[in-house]
């Protein structure tokens, strides 16, 4: 995660998304990342590398969970 946040923290505001897309595709070992904005309705997922929005997020049942410390995490799951 540091080097997320590094990245974050050195890019030129104009190139957050791309240097974001890049390390995140050296880190996790994958060809392409494509970064996505959730509206606050969760209506529809927009990206940011300026290509057509998608249907939103669905929330299936089960989706939170809990981590150890106490904290919910939820897990996002496209629908299809």
């Amino acid at each position: 995660m540091t080097e997320i946040r590094r990245c974050l923290l050195e890019a030129p505001a104009d190139q957050i998304v791309e240097r974001l897309a890049d390390t995140l595709e050296r880190l996790y070992d994958c060809s392409a990342a494509r970064l996505f904005q959730v509206d606050y309705r969760l209506a529809a997922l927009l990206p940011l590398d300026g290509g057509t929005p998608g249907p939103g997020p669905a929330i299936r049942p089960g989706g939170a969970s809990t981590t150890s410390s106490g904290s919910t995490r939820t897990a996002w799951r496209t629908s299809r």
